[in-house]
């Protein structure tokens, strides 16, 4: 929803005052809504003639919603989950049901992109400072769009430079010791030839939640950014746009916290833990909400950089535009994962009063990422023909240390956890085409649209143990038999290709109503587990690509009802997934118990039938093929203007999950919550509404008073099927802004987020009914101050 022009362009058409319920008529329409301009078809059109779901933020509604991360993004977009796991900079992007895994290595469901170059999957976080507009589209994607993938994308566009002198800085101040600045200046070095825009933000904050435990207060933010643009135009019928963008974050990490301990037979029994862990839930419960209690020091370090190099060139008939991206990134961090402080063993198999870590982990992902896509496009046949053709390339490969270790009931002090390595490479290849046909001769305003695309991708996985202690100090290098580092070394490549297409007919009923249907096939590559498995647990060492064909309709027009402005959106879709990809957590073996002389050693004794852990699913985490689900549903966004002042606003989405066929083989069904597929990070249903008053003033005090109140509401969260679930809540944020201060560039304003101080969980951290526990990551209290900002 792009709010602010809307409010203020369909309030202009109702000025006409029809009297009955109608589309909008053709002159009004021409002259005074404002076109909402999205690239979901890799072209510039009206958000309201765009055969896709899709929620769209220019940079005046960016600043008015207060998105600043991609957390800020999902609770002013209905369907989606955009919070991080591990730590906030490793975004999860979840869209109807489909996200990345959350552990182990593969291929993304949603794909982000900063301009126009897909992320790397690992600490994927986007700050949003200088943005000129974010896209979230909903649904497979893939022939027009970098990577195949089966859930979505979400779009994030830099602010180009242009050529007058121009810019802005502002600086904000909170609680918690909040202090924000941030910049851009925009510079013409050769008129309407060459401009250069430089941006940045510096971000500090205190944590929100404090640690009584081992390490420092969590949830604090201490990031910098900044991005130099250089825009090139030396002819007509030639650009070139050049980015350069860095960003880091250090912080002491994630607030997890302990919020069920089951009294039932689960590992704590069996590590003689379990009395301990419920004494510490007890002790949580009567704690401050906002209050932790670690057994080791959480941590989260982040840092990326990346160059996009962007070529368009007009022949006349046929125009090119060539992408190319460079992308690195080192995520570094520690999570305290059971929520729990140090536990104490009572005798059996531990010493009584013997302190001990229950579960805990660490993530190192170093990568180095290059894509270039190259696109030919024109038109034919009269006109009627629109054409696109295409080639994508990626490749993504270690740059340093690639691992993870996730600690199971160790003794505090003397840890014997090795680190689960594992360096991938992917190389992924593409060539597509998309054809769109003027059908005008059949009804006017129709279109068929059709997309093609043959992807090849392959997956290198070399995995092993530590033989020391973590210390993330393995390369790539270091994965090969013989190597003092690195034990139990395996290498295994999939290769994976797949046809994936799209066919829809569009068709523009009126100027004002637009209505579409169309039929998808997505795809996202397959991957390996490692180490090298064995047992019974060995044909699992590949799992294979999922696939989805969907198939959405959609109507989207503008009204006027009795004088008021009205828009509706709604779109319904329903998608059948095949070989769905489930990340199996807690796949580990008990420490005690097992029978070095049997090979069939029982569950929860062993996840493989050997005594030997080293050669369990590397950090407890098997990635499976699952069986077969569906998901339907429908997104629905309505804009109202009962006054040239008053925009109310509302979106909203019901998902519908099923699972339709479950593959539980024998071996793995014990690490199933149940006979269903988990549709991890996903809520049935969500729905955000607004309220945008503006208020005209006589600029010797201001231009305008503009103030925006929006809430926020989700159903429970599933992030372990049947066993964890992040309960319902809901948010409200309030911002007030007085722009044009004495009719200068002067804004000030003022905002709260979580305006009712709702204590809740953002995320889930781990549960299952064999580790015992369900643990959760704590959501922000009242947020709130003050921000002046001066344009020149």
């Amino acid at each position: 929803m792009k709010r602010r022009s809307v409010a203020q362009l369909i309030s202009l058409a109702m000025a006409g005052g029809a009297a009955t319920l109608a589309p909008l008529a053709a002159a009004q329409s021409a002259s005074t809504i404002e076109e909402i301009t999205v690239t979901a078809r890799r072209t510039e059109e009206s958000i309201q003639s765009v055969p896709v779901s899709v929620t769209a933020f220019d940079a005046a509604a960016i600043r008015e919603a207060q998105i600043s991360t991609p957390e800020d993004l999902q609770i002013s977009t209905p369907g989606v989950y955009l919070s991080g796991s591990g730590g906030r900079q490793n975004v999860i992007y979840q869209i109807r049901g489909q996200s990345k895994s959350v552990a182990g290595q593969a291929s993304a469901a949603v794909v982000s992109y900063f301009a126009e170059v897909p992320d790397p999957v690992w600490g994927s976080f986007v700050p949003q400072y200088d943005i000129a507009s974010v896209q979230v589209l909903k649904g497979p994607q893939g022939t027009l769009f970098g990577r195949n993938t089966t859930g979505g994308a979400v779009l994030y566009a830099p602010t180009e430079p242009g050529y007058e002198f121009g810019g802005y800085v502002s600086g904000a101040l909170g609680n918690f010791d909040k202090r924000q600045f941030q910049g851009a200046v925009n510079i013409p070095l050769v008129a309407d030839k060459v401009a250069l825009r430089v941006a940045g933000d510096l971000h500090r904050r205190d944590g929100w939640v404090k640690n009584i435990g081992v390490g420092g207060d969590a949830e604090a933010v201490d990031t910098d950014s900044f991005r130099v643009s250089l825009l090139v135009e030396p002819v007509d019928g030639f650009k070139n746009l050049t980015i350069y963008d860095h960003f880091t974050s250090d912080n002491d990490g994630f607030s997890n916290t302990i919020g069920y301990v089951s009294p039932g037979f689960n590992l704590l029994t069996l590590l003689g833990i379990q009395d301990s862990a419920l004494a510490r839930l007890a002790e949580q419960r009567g704690r401050d909400f906002h209050t932790i209690d670690t057994s080791l020091a959480p941590s989260e370090s982040l840092d990326r950089s990346g160059i996009t190099n962007r070529t368009e060139i007009d022949f006349g008939a046929v125009q090119l535009v060539n992408i190319f991206g460079y992308r690195h990134t080192d995520l570094s961090y520690v999570t305290n994962t059971d929520g729990l402080g140090p536990l104490f063993g009572n005798g059996n198999p531990y010493p009584v009063g013997l302190p001990l870590h229950y579960i805990k982990a660490n993530n190192n992902q170093e990568i180095e990422q290059y894509s270039n896509e190259i696109q030919l496009k024109g038109q034919a046949l009269g006109d009627k023909l629109d054409w696109m053709v295409g080639a994508f390339w990626l490749d993504s490969e270690p740059d340093g240390s690639q691992g993870y270790t996730v600690l199971f009931g160790e003794v505090i002090g003397f840890p014997v956890a090795r680190a689960s390595y594992t360096f991938t490479s992917e190389e992924s290849r593409a060539i597509f085409a998309n054809l769109k046909y003027d059908l005008d001769a059949v009804a006017e305003g129709l279109e068929f649209e059709v997309g093609i695309r043959y992807t090849e991708d392959e997956v290198d996985s070399c995995t092993g143990i530590g033989l020391t202690d973590w210390s993330g100090d393995a390369t790539d290098s270091d994965c090969r038999p013989g190597s003092t580092k690195i034990a139990n070394v395996n290498t295994v490549t999939g290769e994976f290709d797949e046809t994936t297409w799209s066919v829809g007919l569009n068709w523009q009923v009126t100027e004002d109503i637009f209505t579409y249907g169309v039929a998808r096939h997505g795809y996202r590559a397959g991957g390996a587990n490692g180490p090298t498995l064995a047992g019974r647990l060995a044909p699992f060492q590949i799992f294979e690509p999922e696939t989805v064909t969907d198939f959405e309709v959609g109507v989207r027009a503008d009204w006027m009802i009795g004088g008021v402005g009205v828009r509706t959106n709604l779109s319904a879709f329903f998608g059948k997934y095949d070989d769905v990809q489930t990340p199996l957590t807690g796949v580990s073996s008990a420490i005690t118990g097992c029978d070095p002389n049997s090979s069939n050693n029982p569950l929860p004794i062993s996840v493989d039938g050997d005594c030997d852990i080293t050669n369990d699913p590397a950090g407890g985490t098997l990635l499976v093929n699952s069986g077969k689900s569906e998901v339907s549903g429908v997104d629905l966004e309505l804009i109202v203007t009962p006054t040239d002042r008053l925009t109310l606003n509302l979106g909203a989405n019901y998902l519908d999950l099923q699972t339709k066929e479950f593959g539980g083989d024998p071996a793995i069904a014990p690490f199933f919550p149940g006979n269903e597929i988990p549709f991890n990070y996903t809520a049935e249903k969500s729905l955000v509404a607004g309220v945008r008053y503006a208020v005209p003033l006589d600029n010797r005090l201001a231009r305008e008073l503009v103030s925006n109140l929006d809430y926020y509401w989700t159903d429970d969260i599933f992030y372990i099927l049947d066993v964890g679930s992040i309960p319902s809540y809901e948010l409200v944020n309030l911002r007030i802004d007085l722009n044009g201060v004495a009719g200068t560039g002067l804004d000030i304003s003022a905002f709260a987020r979580n305006l009712t101080d709702e204590e809740y969980y953002s995320n889930g951290s781990a549960a299952g009914a064999f580790i015992g526990i369900s643990s959760y990551v704590l959501a922000p209290p009242r947020l709130y101050g003050m921000e002046v900002r001066y344009s020149f």
